[in-house]
C-alpha cells in the first residue's frame, strides 16, 4: 500500500486472547461484551498487528508482536497463534536481514517478544543489522520493573539489543527520520510512543497500546493493563481532536478485525472507517 513516497504494510504477526476485563478496565461486562463476545474462559480476541514501512532509504519494522519464543503451555493460555518474521516479510520479497530499522512504542511482551528468536536455547537477533529505537525512559522502566510491571517485559526480548550494540535511545518526541517521527502518550506505559508517518500530504498514525483496538476508541474505555489510566483519557482525546481527518490514517495494533481506517468523530462520538489492504493483510 501507498503512503505518498512510501510503501507500507500491515504484518499481522500473530492472534491470541485476553481477559476482556482486564481490555476495559472499569467498563462492567455487559457493555464490553457487546463489542467483543468472550469466550468461556472470559477471553477476547486480540491481534499483533505490526508495520512494515518502506522508505527510499530505510526498510522498518514498527513493533514485533508476540514472537515466536512462547512455550507450548504458556501459548495454550493466551491461544496463541503467531508466525516468524521470515514468514511475514516473504511476500514483500523482503527477508529479517533487509530490515535496518526497528521502532518500538515499548517494550511489552506482546510487542517486543519478536525481536529476538530462539534455537536450539540459543537466542539471536530477529532483525541482526537493524538499530532499534525505544524511548530512554522505556528502557530504564523495562530494566528496572516495578512490582506491577514485571511480569510485563522479558529480558531475553530487549537486552539482545544493547549487547549487539543496535540500541538507540530516545529522549522525547522528534523525527526519527524525515516523514518518521515518534511522541510520547504517557498512560499505557510512562514513556510509551506512538508513531506518526507523513509523506506528501498524507499521514498515518501507529497508535500502538494507547489506543489498542477499535472498541477501545472512547477516551475512558481504559485498560486494566494501563498504568496512569487518566493520561491515557487525556491523550486519546487528543488523538481524537488531531487524528480525525481525512488525510489521516490509523493502525490499532491490537485488532482482531479491520485494524487499517479512518477516524470522524460525529455528535462527540468518535466512529471508525476500515479502508482497503491488499489480500495478504486482511484479516
Amino acid at each position: 500500500m501507498k503512503l505518498g513516497a512510501f510503501d507500507f504494510h500491515v504484518l499481522r504477526q500473530s492472534t491470541f486472547r485476553l481477559d476482556g476485563g482486564a481490555m476495559f478496565g472499569h467498563v462492567p461486562k455487559v457493555v464490553w461484551s457487546k463489542l467483543i463476545p468472550p469466550d468461556e474462559q472470559n477471553r477476547i480476541p486480540l491481534a499483533c498487528n505490526c508495520l512494515l514501512l518502506i522508505t527510499p532509504d530505510h526498510k522498518i519494522i514498527i513493533d514485533t508482536g508476540m514472537g515466536t519464543k512462547w512455550p507450548p503451555k504458556l501459548a495454550a493460555l493466551y491461544d496463541l497463534d503467531a508466525r516468524g518474521f521470515d514468514e511475514l516479510l516473504k511476500p514483500h520479497c523482503l527477508s529479517p536481514g533487509d530490515i535496518d530499522t526497528v521502532i518500538m512504542t515499548h517494550l511489552h511482551i506482546d510487542h517486543a517478544g519478536g525481536l529476538t528468536t530462539r534455537d536450539a536455547g540459543d537466542l539471536s537477533l530477529a532483525f541482526p543489522k537493524a538499530r532499534v529505537y525505544i524511548q530512554s525512559g522505556e528502557w530504564q522502566a523495562a530494566n528496572n520493573p516495578d512490582i506491577r510491571s514485571a511480569p510485563s517485559y522479558v529480558a531475553d526480548d530487549f537486552q539482545p539489543i544493547k549487547g549487539a550494540g543496535k540500541l538507540e535511545l530516545l529522549d522525547g518526541d522528534g523525527e526519527v527520520f524525515p516523514g518518521i517521527s515518534v511522541g510520547i502518550t504517557s498512560g499505557h506505559t510512562k514513556n510509551h510512543q506512538l508513531v506518526e508517518i507523513e509523506s506528501e500530504g498524507q499521514r498515518l498514525v501507529f497508535l500502538g497500546d494507547i489506543m489498542p483496538t477499535v472498541s477501545n476508541l472512547k477516551p475512558n474505555y481504559a485498560m486494566g493493563y494501563d498504568l496512569y489510566p487518566l493520561d491515557v483519557i487525556a491523550y486519546r482525546k487528543s488523538i481524537l481532536e488531531r487524528y480525525a481527518r481525512p488525510d489521516t490514517a490509523l493502525i490499532f495494533e491490537h485488532e482482531a478485525g479491520d485494524c487499517y481506517g479512518r477516524l470522524d468523530v460525529i455528535d462527540g462520538k468518535p466512529r471508525f472507517t476500515a479502508l482497503p489492504t491488499s489480500p495478504e493483510e486482511s484479516p
